[in-house]
């Protein structure tokens, strides 16, 4: 797994293109609107919400520290919370009233350079579609919180007709809403699915078959964050699609629509995927999108944070303490996905 070196990484991926990879893979101009960009930015509050409001009770307003400002206007209020005991994932559904719609949001990952040094890579076989995978610790915290969610979902969806479905979620928050959003489309809502600098959840089967679902996809990347080129392509991975690319950083969280790109198709890399890092501070990318996730109701930084622990292994050799072998690491991976895409 980790402990695989760098050099037959990248000579296994040029050997050995992987079934599913999208040579077809397009890459333009996004056809994004201001419009979009607000939703974008009204949706990743959720996403900050869920580090925030764990454990509150039904029909309390959600708060954030400042970064939720739009969903506190709106009073959207909690449905129900949801934790998992065994692998540490934590989520809320929530009612807008003003917006009429019913969201699912689940909490991404705080401490993210152990989180990716400590990621593993196995699948487990799903029958949502024929042949599908999914990782198999994104499935078992999923898994943890399902059948309420699930209920909820549809409880309150009876009582008011109309409204939409949406799931959102950062960081692993945003693989765990995606695979939560599959079962709730396979259950009859039609759910469009807001991720901010999710990792890959599955093999080409299982996402092109959620790509394909009824409702929209916008995987929102930004400039080098490290995670959404995780789990790599060379192990079998492959994205939802289409990826909303913000290919320049921002101090303020405002973003011109020229400087978002749309990358379509599970394989491709010419967005996000055409990045490397330039040092291990650099994975701090990953923290903070429209400036509303770093500044939120919790510390996040490289290492001093609790993780959910969905994914962690025995890391091998010395990716767990040496910050440049695991700069290297995922700089090789990401070449070794480019070169897949490049001779598929």
């Amino acid at each position: 797994m980790l402990g695989l070196s760098i050099l037959s990484l990248v000579a296994l991926a040029a050997a050995s293109p992987i079934p599913g990879s999208d040579p077809l893979s397009l890459y333009r101009r996004a056809a994004v609107t201001q419009s979009t960009l607000d939703t974008f930015d009204y949706y990743v509050e959720h996403a900050s919400a869920a580090y925030c409001n764990a454990g509150k009770a039904a029909g309390t307003a959600i708060t954030c520290s400042g970064t939720c400002n739009n969903v506190q206007k709106n009073n959207v209020k909690i449905l129900g919370t949801y934790d998992g005991i065994a692998t540490g994932i934590s989520g809320y559904t929530a009612i807008d009233d003003v917006r009429k719609e019913i969201v699912f949001s689940v909490r991404g990952s705080a401490n993210i350079r152990n989180w990716i040094a400590n990621l593993d890579f196995d699948f487990k076989s799903l029958d949502l579609a024929k042949n599908a995978k999914v990782h198999d610790g994104f499935n078992k915290a999923w898994l943890e919180i399902s059948s309420a969610v699930l209920a909820q979902v549809k409880d309150t969806a009876s009582k008011n007709a109309g409204y939409k479905v949406v799931a959102v979620g950062h960081s692993l928050g945003g693989a765990v809403a995606t695979l939560g959003a599959a079962y709730l489309r396979t259950a009859g809502h039609s759910v469009d699915i807001y991720t901010y600098g999710a990792p890959r959840i599955g093999n080409a089967e299982l996402s092109d078959f959620i790509s394909g679902q009824p409702g929209a996809v916008y995987r929102v990347t930004q400039t080098n964050d490290p995670v959404p080129r995780l789990p790599p392509k060379l192990f079998g991975y492959r994205h939802v699609s289409p990826e909303y690319w913000l290919s320049k950083s921002s101090s303020t969280g405002q973003y011109d629509v020229g400087t978002v790109k749309v990358c379509a198709g599970n394989a491709n890399t010419g967005c996000n995927g055409s990045q490397n890092i330039i040092d291990i501070n650099s994975i701090a990318t990953h923290l903070s999108y429209f400036n509303k996730i770093l500044s939120g109701c919790i510390s996040f930084g490289l290492r001093d944070v609790d993780d959910v622990d969905v994914v962690s292994v025995q890391v091998e050799g010395d990716l767990a303490n040496d910050d440049d072998a695991l700069v290297a690491q995922l700089n090789a991976w990401a070449e070794a996905d480019r070169n897949i895409t490049a001779s598929a």
